[in-house]
């Protein structure tokens, strides 16, 4: 804030300096006109200088203004372009005339210079109403002379030139501001206790001069702006200078006046720039304060997630740890299991391919022995019913036997073809099974039993222990008994109808008995029927692999016996690299749980770090909060700052006209003109203008400042 007021200053300074570079004389160029011209060199423009001398009456109206205006060009003034409205125009310092059309003026001269001067009835920018006071009471300037008392003088000055312009949105009165230099020059034989409020008294040992810098309209343009800690500014923006004095013979001071919209004093400074570049680096340190306090909130909700996390995180890893750890344990008994299991593998296989090879020897022995067999008793089948049709056919040319007797003998020879049929064939078979498993079993136990751990008579127990099982799961007698039992019902059927069909026979007359004999013979063509499904149980001559037969069940058991064996050699082969795998595995396991154990004392350490993240994260977050609400939101959202800001968009507006106003009188096209107004009361008494002494005031020195005012009117 002191650096915004510090830039205030330099703007109001500025205005209150931009003007005091008075003339030596009414023709010759100031300092700021020297630099004008220095610069005209350089460009090869023309420049023209007008001073505007202004005679005022003892209360300010303007009795006779003369103008002076000096051009300037480095290459000459050849038919150079002028304009003026002034009236009475003469040439200063030769005899060269200008061609004059309405307001346009045309030189033609080899010269540099040119100075001229004329007059004028136009109404100057700044004017001035000035009132006396004695002893409290309103009095004529004229009826002050040779009075004592407490006199005060009031000059009111008033700004012509205005514009109306958008500030901050709205639209506001702009005075181009005419910085006016006001002295009055009190004799210190007649004017004691001089007092000059917001001005100096200057003295010396004749005169005293009571000095102001007064800025008519500036408080119009910054009105509403200038309150609150600004207000005291508003009694610096003098639009009124009050002179106060005491006397005891009145003479008319004599009161001078200058003004100018110079504003270089400004641009030297640097108040403005330095304005703009406060307000950006305001609005930037407010943008980047509003990111940092955004992202310190991030940054410590993020370390509160984290810590929080990481609370988990290491929570499930030590339990992962832990699990690690089991692992490690588990994967050393996975190893010396695998192997134990590649080893069982091996005996598998061995096994395997004995039962193979050996369910191989009993499929040869039923495909070269039963089924050949089988065979043969279907062709005895055949025989058979040709030779009971023979005996049909004998038997009807014999002479009836002891029917009681025939019916025994038939009913016997009928069991015992049934019985021995079926069980010859079903003891074979189950014979022949039971064997080849025995041998099979036994050979696949004597490579197994030996791994396991047990001794010669052990093994051999388990193996007697095996052939018993097998021989009571495989009971050949029970088998053929069974077959036998199975055919029982059609065995004692065929009887029973044999014996009943005999004893219903009627010997007595031959054809009845013969007729009988027929029915005995039907029934053993029925019998010799089940004959033949019996062997169609054993074996299947049209479908040899029909595996509800026994020889078709034991070629299937002997190709399955064949795909264990090919089965057994893969898992081994698996078995191996499940047992390189797991060492690999065993190994990896324990690279994992060293490195498990370092991971957890780093977490540990990442924790308690995290901890203090979060602690200097809120930490930070509170201090940039506090920041923002208690520092640059209270800076950036200032009112009087932005009071300033508008107050700055003022200034440039100032700033903008006094840059536009150049001329009073007139400037021709391309010029570079600038103008000044110099004022001065006359003597109540003596209203003649001494205006042609000031042509003798250009051999002078430059004395001080405020004495060149009184020289300028000498």
């Amino acid at each position: 804030m002191k650096k915004s007021g510090k830039a205030l200053a330099c703007i109001l300074s500025a205005c209150l300096l931009c003007s005091v570079a008075v003339p030596a004389s009414a023709v010759e160029p100031s300092a700021a006109s020297e630099r004008q011209k220095e610069a005209a060199e350089v460009s090869g423009q023309t420049r023209k200088d007008e001073n505007v001398f202004v005679i005022l009456n003892a209360d300010g109206s303007v009795e006779k203004q003369i103008v002076s205006d000096w051009l300037h060009n480095d290459n000459g003034l050849a038919n150079i372009k002028d304009k003026s409205n002034l009236k009475d125009i003469q040439n200063l310092k030769s005899d060269v005339q200008p061609a004059i059309n309405g307001d346009e003026l045309v030189w033609n001269t080899t010269d540099h210079d040119i100075y001229y001067q004329g007059t004028t009835d136009s109404t100057p920018p700044v004017t001035a109403e000035i009132t006396y006071e004695l002893d409290g009471q309103p009095v004529a300037a004229g009826e002050l002379v040779g009075k004592s008392g407490h006199v005060t003088i009031r000059i009111a000055l008033t700004n012509h030139e205005k514009s109306t312009a958008v500030i901050d949105g709205e639209e506001r009165e702009i005075y181009t501001p005419f910085a006016t230099v006001v002295a009055a020059d009190l004799s210190a034989d007649h004017f004691t206790n001089i007092k000059a409020e917001h001005g100096t008294v200057q003295t010396d040992s004749s005169n005293q001069l009571a000095c102001f810098i007064a800025l008519p309209g500036m408080r119009q343009s910054f009105d509403g702006l200038l309150t609150g800690e600004l207000e005291k500014i508003n009694a610096y923006l003098l639009d009124t200078v009050v002179i106060e004095a005491d006397t005891d013979n009145f003479t008319m001071p004599g009161i001078m006046m200058a003004c100018a919209t110079s504003m270089e004093a400004l641009r030297q400074e640097g108040g403005l720039p330095e304005l703009n570049e406060l307000y950006d680096n305001l609005d930037q340190l407010q943008a980047a304060t509003d990111e940092l306090t955004e992202g310190t909130q991030k940054l410590d909700e993020a370390v509160d997630l984290i810590a929080g996390k990481l609370g988990e995180m290491i929570s499930s890893y030590q339990a992962f740890y832990n699990g690690m750890l089991e692992a490690n344990s588990g994967s050393k008994q996975a190893v010396s299991a695998v192997e134990r299991l590649a080893g069982g593998t091996d005996s598998l296989m061995n096994g395997a391919g004995t039962l193979s090879g050996n369910l191989g020897l009993l499929q040869n022995k039923l495909n070269t022995q039963l089924v050949p067999g089988l065979t043969s008793a279907a062709q005895l089948q055949g025989t058979l019913q040709v030779k009971l049709q023979s005996l049909q056919q004998e038997v009807s040319g014999l002479t009836l036997p002891d029917m009681e007797a025939l019916s025994g003998e038939l009913y016997n020879g009928v069991g015992a073809v049934f019985d021995q049929a079926a069980s010859g064939a079903a003891k074979a078979g189950a014979d022949a099974s039971v064997q080849y498993s025995k041998q099979a079993a036994a050979g696949a136990l004597q490579k197994i039993l030996p791994q396991v751990g047990l001794n010669s008579e052990q093994q051999q127990a388990v193996i007697q222990a095996v052939n018993q099982a097998i021989d009571t799961s495989v009971d050949t007698e029970a088998i053929a008994q069974g077959v036998v039992d199975g055919m029982a019902d059609a065995k004692q059927q065929a009887q029973e109808q044999v014996a009943a069909a005999l004893k219903k026979i009627d010997l007595s007359p031959l054809e009845a008995l013969f007729g009988e004999f027929e029915e005995a013979g039907s029934l053993a063509d029925q019998l010799l029927g089940d004959m033949g499904r019996l062997t169609g149980s054993l074996y299947n001559a049209k479908d040899p692999a029909d595996q509800n037969t026994v020889v078709g069940a034991v070629n299937g058991l002997a190709q399955g016996a064949g795909d264990l064996a090919g089965g057994a050699r893969k898992l081994n082969e698996g078995a191996g690299a499940l047992k390189k795998g797991v060492g690999s595995l065993d190994g990896g396991i324990s690279e994992l749980t060293s490195a498990s154990a370092q991971l957890d004392s780093a977490l540990g350490q990442f924790q308690q770090g995290a901890g203090e993240l979060k602690n200097g994260a809120r930490t930070l977050n509170d201090g940039m909060q506090a920041y923002a609400s208690e520092g640059i939101e209270k800076l950036t959202q200032n009112e009087l700052l932005k009071r300033f800001k508008v107050i700055e968009q003022v200034a440039k507006q100032m700033k903008k006209q006094s840059e536009q106003y150049d001329s009073y009188t007139g400037c021709g096209e391309n010029m570079d003109c600038s103008v000044k107004f110099v004022m001065k009361t006359t003597n109540p008494e003596a209203k003649q203008a001494k205006a042609d002494s000031r042509n003798d005031a250009a051999a002078q020195e430059q004395p001080g400042f405020w004495e060149r005012i009184r020289n300028l009117f000498a």
